[in-house]
């Protein structure tokens, strides 16, 4: 019996590494006979359910991280912009209520803080538009 198997190939139709849709059968020695017919450790039914299983939990994990990861960043951005628009009414308000004259280290600081924040998004906004 294990001569017989040694001359037979798993039961697999692959496809050669062309653009011809040319397929042959795998050339690896069967070692699992499931569903009747012989397959080598690579293309045996339940292999190739495991494998796929364990490709689609990982990458079932790698989504919810990215998902979580995006809302995380989304609220962030949120709370940066709602401070910056906090900032800005501090900084009217400041303009509105001191004496021209009368403009403080910490208004000013405020003020080239806002300018940083908006070179920053700038940036950002053409990097993102080179690559969306």
């Amino acid at each position: 019996m294990a001569k017989q198997n040694s001359k037979k190939r798993c039961s697999k139709k692959v496809s050669a590494d062309s653009m011809a849709p040319i397929y042959y059968r795998c050339r690896r020695n069967p070692t699992i006979k499931e569903k009747g017919e012989w397959w080598c450790w690579q293309h045996a039914p339940s292999v190739v359910e495991k494998r796929r299983d364990k490709r689609d939990a990982k990458w079932e994990v790698e989504s919810k991280e990215q998902d979580l990861k995006w809302a995380l960043q989304e609220k962030v951005e949120r709370a940066t912009d709602r401070v910056v628009s906090l900032c800005r009414d501090l900084v009217r308000n400041l303009d509105d209520k001191c004496p021209k004259d009368c403009i403080s280290e910490g208004h000013e600081l405020i003020r080239k803080e806002l300018k940083k924040i908006d070179k920053a998004n700038q940036g950002l906004e053409r990097l993102h538009d080179k690559n969306p």
